[in-house]
């Protein structure tokens, strides 16, 4: 997938556009009963979560977008990678309020990702757990 996005209405007009995104890797966008439509463009599928879901914990990754205490342990993740961006996520709706922290860094990061967290997203090179 390159592109997706929640729609409220099917005007072409910027105001249908809930929220949307680029994603780098794997996704996860949370679609809302109250959306009119989700629109997606590029190759790939999108499966439905649910309580099954149980794929192996990782605990380095690379680009793309992971559940917390599912796709990855939390825990303290260091990046040698610079020039990406990262966001810790209360959320899946792509919406701005479910940032929790992110950052653009430009070398070396740390970032500690907690329990409560729902996700963290990446992009641009390797994370692995260092504690």
């Amino acid at each position: 997938m390159y592109y997706w996005e929640r729609l409220a209405g099917f005007s072409g007009e910027f105001d249908d556009i809930i929220a949307n995104g680029n994603p780098q890797g794997q996704e996860y966008v949370e679609v809302k009963e109250s959306d009119t439509a989700f629109s997606t463009q590029g190759t790939g599928s999108w499966i439905l979560i649910d309580d099954s879901y149980a794929p192996e914990t990782q605990t380095s990754f690379g680009n793309g977008t992971y559940l917390v205490g599912k796709d990855i342990e939390p825990g303290t993740y260091k990046s040698e990678s610079g020039g990406g961006y990262w966001a810790r996520l209360s959320g899946f709706s792509g919406e701005l309020d479910t940032i929790i922290a992110n950052d653009n860094p430009g070398g070396s990061s740390i970032v500690e990702i907690q329990e409560s967290d729902s996700g963290l997203t990446w992009g641009n090179g390797e994370w692995t757990k260092v504690e």
